[in-house]
């Protein structure tokens, strides 16, 4: 589904599912997840639009890197490759990401 098409809810319940793949892809993922999230935030703060596309190509190089972030890479690509509504678009990837790093932790801690 397209991102301008979800939810909030629906942002959370997915982003539920990635954290919940990650952790049982494996653990230690907190330090890349973080990276490519303050890369989302800085491109948002400063409304660099210009830089979205390039949002795609980072998250394929922190999927390259460590192969264990594949089921963020898995659904966060689609996304980004069809960014409609750049200023809703990527408050909804961050609220989307902040849910992923806040689950991931969550299971960390159980």
């Amino acid at each position: 589904m397209a991102l301008e098409n979800l939810s909030y809810q629906q942002l959370v319940d997915e982003a539920e599912k990635v954290a919940t793949d990650l952790w049982n892809n494996g653990r230690n993922l907190d330090t890349q997840l973080r990276k490519f999230y303050d890369y989302l935030l800085k491109v948002q703060r400063k409304k660099e639009k210009e830089k979205l596309p390039i949002l795609r190509a980072k998250l394929a190089y922190f999927v390259a890197r460590n192969d264990k972030l594949a089921p963020l890479g898995k659904k966060m690509e689609p996304w980004l490759r069809s960014l409609n509504n750049p200023e809703e678009d990527i408050e909804k990837l961050v609220r989307f990401l902040e849910s992923v790093i806040s689950f991931y932790k969550y299971k960390s801690i159980r």
